[in-house]
């Protein structure tokens, strides 16, 4: 047995036994890490507080091994993002960015490009008018593919691997990840039709600073396509559908009945 520190962003808690909570964390140190919380489903435990997400954490953990859950010593709250979680909209947001993460990230494998992503996108998503969520949100999904090795190719096409200027390009291959030049595509059937706008776009938002991507300002057909084709892409690469998506569309249209 012995102990470890690391900061970590909760992701995702659920319930062992009566009393104990099982927690989803995503570390500096260690990457994505599932611990248990002893007495965390008690109203009155020590950890409760801490574990909501996405709280940001410094922890001390205890490590058993190899084949055992790690346990949880002490957690220390540094920022708990109650703006986030005060907030349905919101926090349907940060509940999508965990769900991606989780599903896009291994085991115990530290990035900290990825925790530092994270860390920033949540400050942003605390402060930022909720008009400018979708485009963070699609900031952090093209990002986050990049650090983890998934990063769509803009430049090449994915056939002939021949730079493409963006008024030579209508198409994007999803299960190849990259844009495809004009001679490829007719030769290839599976293909996202896409226009040179929407390149533009994902090339914004993968290249630029989060915050600067909340500023652009998007036709609403280029908004559409940008969020199908990650959507398709994500689609793809995880094999599985985001149950989060449906989440942020049901806590908008709740808002927008009710304002």
């Amino acid at each position: 047995m012995s102990l470890y520190k690391t900061k970590a962003i909760v992701l995702k808690d659920y319930d062992l036994k009566e009393q104990d909570k099982i927690v989803i964390f995503y570390s500096l140190k260690y990457g994505k890490i599932r611990i248990v919380a002893k007495g965390g489903r008690k109203i009155k435990s020590k950890f409760a507080p801490a574990i909501q997400p996405p709280s940001y954490l410094n922890l001390l953990v205890y490590r058993y091994g190899r084949d055992d859950l790690d346990i949880l010593s002490e957690s220390w709250i540094v920022h708990p993002f109650l703006g986030i979680r005060r907030d349905l909209v919101r926090f349907a947001y940060s509940s999508y960015i965990a769900e991606l993460v989780i599903k896009l990230s291994a085991e115990r494998e530290a990035s900290p490009a990825l925790f530092y992503l994270i860390l920033k996108i949540l400050f942003l998503m605390e402060k930022i008018p909720k008009r400018d969520l979708p485009l963070l949100i699609r900031s952090f999904e093209l990002k986050s593919l990049s650090i983890l090795g998934y990063k769509p190719s803009l430049e090449n096409c994915i056939y002939c691997g021949e730079r493409v200027e963006e008024a030579n390009i209508s198409s994007f291959g999803v299960s190849e990840g990259g844009i495809i030049c004009e001679s490829c595509q007719k030769r290839h059937k599976r293909k996202l039709n896409i226009s040179r706008e929407t390149i533009k776009a994902l090339k914004f938002l993968l290249y630029s600073n989060p915050e600067k991507s909340t500023k652009l300002r998007l036709e609403e057909k280029v908004q559409r396509e940008v969020e199908k084709l990650l959507k398709d892409y994500l689609l793809y690469r995880i094999g599985d559908k985001m149950l989060t998506s449906s989440f942020i569309d049901n806590f908008k249209n709740l808002e927008e009945r009710e304002g």
